[in-house]
């Protein structure tokens, strides 16, 4: 499994291993799809390899079952596939009767994807589970919205910072790839260093094209009547491209107002993309942290644009 940046953050865990400075609970931070997950698995990975050397070996029983997420020490836990998409108190009762069975001397890992998404009971089960932290047992919780985690749960993690990697590294993962010059820019640009998003798109290429035609939709709803906004933002709400969706507009937006600082003839007003982007990013993580009513959200945009 291929790490895309993060160099400081791998070596500083690697270091943690091979000094036995571990902690009992890490706190994985930074923007969307950046690699803070595959970082958790492959640091999983590195404290359950049957190797015990300082990367995993990729050969051993252990890192094959760490990979297919069947290790009996290694759990993952993430939210539900259903409309809620969140993480209830029974994943962590579940996380805990694991955590409490022997294993001979060997590490437990779990890692907790999308951490903000843990409902108030589920957190409060977790906090009582850090408080009482035993032998060798590590908890990894990932997420983007680290500010809606309760304080007491964060003050007991060891806090790990991601960033968007930088444009070079990025570029070097699209080297030998048989883009085209026009997809690689494309994916420059939605990817935006979120190696995670573009890998997404280098398994499907249809997606740069689903890309486009929400551009499109983007620009004929700007010229369109407010009935036609608005049913546009009650099939969005329900559409299963609606995250996606919305990230290619903020990337576009941004885009555009990267145009306008740099030539002055683009037909969009600076203040008016300033706060179009301003009030999508609200969006975006208003959909992911709370239950706001997500079609009115839509038709505020909507009647911004």
């Amino acid at each position: 499994m291929e790490i895309i940046g993060h160099k400081k953050q791998w070596e500083f865990l690697k270091r943690s291993f091979q000094e036995k400075r571990l902690a009992h609970a890490y706190l994985f931070t930074g923007p969307e799809s950046v690699g803070k997950k595959k970082m958790a698995l492959e640091f999983a990975k590195l404290v359950l390899c049957e190797s015990g050397k300082s990367q995993p070996c990729n050969r051993c029983q252990s890192c094959y079952q760490v990979d297919n997420l069947i290790h009996p020490d290694f759990l993952l836990i993430e939210p539900s596939s259903n409309a809620a998409k969140i993480i209830s108190i029974e994943e962590i009762r579940t996380l805990k009767e694991k955590m409490s069975i022997t294993s001979g001397g060997n590490y437990k890992v779990a890692v907790i994807d999308n951490a903000h998404r843990l409902t108030h009971e589920a957190q409060s089960a977790l906090l009582k589970l850090l408080e009482e932290p035993q032998g060798k047992k590590i908890i990894i919780l990932v997420s983007e919205f680290p500010d809606v985690i309760l304080p007491t749960i964060r003050s007991r993690t060891q806090p790990i910072h991601f960033h968007f990697v930088k444009e070079k590294e990025i570029e070097l993962m699209l080297k030998n790839t048989s883009l085209t010059k026009r997809e690689k820019e494309l994916l420059m640009l939605v990817g935006k260093g979120r190696p995670g998003v573009i890998l997404q798109y280098l398994e499907n290429k249809n997606l740069l094209k689903e890309n486009e035609k929400f551009v499109e939709d983007l620009l004929e709803l700007k010229k369109s009547p407010l009935f036609k906004r608005f049913n546009y933002a009650k099939r969005l709400k329900d559409s299963k491209e609606k995250e996606r969706t919305l990230f290619v507009w903020l990337a576009f937006l941004r885009k555009k107002l990267l145009e306008k600082c740099s030539n002055s003839n683009s037909s969009w007003d600076t203040q008016h993309l300033i706060k179009l982007i301003k009030l999508l990013e609200n969006i975006i993580h208003l959909f992911s942290t709370t239950n706001i009513n997500q079609r009115l959200a839509l038709e505020i945009f909507f009647l911004e644009l």
